[in-house]
């Protein structure tokens, strides 16, 4: 199989699109990766493999090849990974046209109409396969079916909130991409961000010492972690999470995972407060903006050698003493389901 249909991608939400992974030990996206050869096979996605500006088009799999490239240039590869000659290159691409233009004057015959449909160019026929993967019917099956977590990845990404469900069901989705569904903020969250959190919980339990199943325990019995769930869920699963998961997160997918537990705790709580970035102080630095609310600048040892436990301790402190209205840190841990 060719080096570029075997590259490792992962799916980018805020581009919409797959780069190519370049992390040389543990990926800030997490787990789910796949090859362009996998969303070949899956019915064809958007890319970026080499700089995000430049996106390529993978098709679908068309009587057993398929095309890498963007509209100006690129490469047909056969089922097994390999690029094609360019002779049964040119006959793939004149077998498509062919069966476009059949496709095409089959449908303005039934419409009664006379216009001849036009010849397509090789460039501007790869941009129709690969559209496949967003048929909505597609989705589904894809999400029910798939067993590659970069597919599953792109499909948590649907802007159906009923395919984000079955993704979460599916055996093969990957646990940061449970986690990313559990923390979406996105329309449509309240029909799967609980079931996220209860398949989350599933994957955690091997990894919980005793302790942590009791405060896990606890935390459902009186609805904490429900609540956490609702109004701060980057805090529900950083409250999940067992030590073992959390230490193999990056600092840098730690970092995100904490401010995002800030900021929505501030809401929560009521307590106007921001992440302003990370230093390397040792202790947190807060000022205060025009608008009245508290810019924090949080220490980076916090993402880089505090346990999962410190850094629910550390945020607990921390709102206490920015906090406008009297907290403790007992009342508050309690409130939050950090105090068993």
């Amino acid at each position: 199989m060719s080096a570029a249909t075997r590259m490792k991608l992962h799916y980018s939400p805020k581009l919409g699109r797959f780069v190519r992974c370049v992390a040389e030990y543990e990926c800030e996206y997490g787990d789910a990766h796949t090859t362009p050869h996998q969303l070949a096979e899956a019915g064809g996605a958007k890319l970026s493999l080499y700089g995000h500006s430049t996106i390529q088009t993978v098709s679908p799999v068309v009587d057993g090849k398929y095309f890498v490239g963007t509209k100006d240039w690129g490469r047909v590869y056969s089922e097994d990974g390999e690029p094609v000659p360019p002779s049964e290159a040119r006959a793939w691409w004149k077998k498509i046209a062919d069966s476009e233009k059949a496709e095409k004057k089959a449908t303005t015959e039934a419409d009664d109409q006379a216009v001849s449909a036009p010849t397509p160019t090789p460039h501007n026929r790869l941009a129709r396969p690969a559209i496949g993967i967003a048929s909505r019917h597609k989705e589904f099956e894809l999400a029910e079916s798939s067993s590659d977590a970069g597919v599953l990845a792109m499909l948590a990404g649907s802007s159906d909130p009923a395919v984000r469900l079955v993704v979460i069901r599916n055996p093969a989705v990957a646990t940061s991409t449970l986690e990313q569904l559990t923390m979406s903020q996105d329309r449509g969250w309240k029909v799967y961000r609980l079931a996220a959190l209860e398949e989350l919980g599933h994957r955690y339990q091997d990894e919980r010492d005793e302790r942590e199943l009791e405060i896990d325990r606890l935390m459902k019995a009186d609805g904490s972690l429900k609540k956490l769930a609702l109004k701060a869920p980057a805090a529900a699963v950083l409250a999940a999470m067992p030590e073992p998961a959390f230490q193999r997160k990056p600092p840098s997918a730690r970092r995100s995972l904490i401010r995002r537990a800030v900021d929505q705790l501030g809401r929560m709580l009521k307590v106007s407060v921001r992440v302003a970035g990370w230093t390397h102080s040792l202790v947190w630095k807060v000022a205060v903006g025009s608008d009245g609310v508290k810019m924090i600048s949080l220490p980076r040892r916090v993402a880089r050698d505090l346990s999962r436990k410190g850094v629910l301790g550390f945020l607990v402190e921390m709102f206490v003493s920015v906090a406008e209205r009297p907290f403790s840190s007992k009342s508050l841990s309690k409130q939050l389901g950090f105090g068993w």
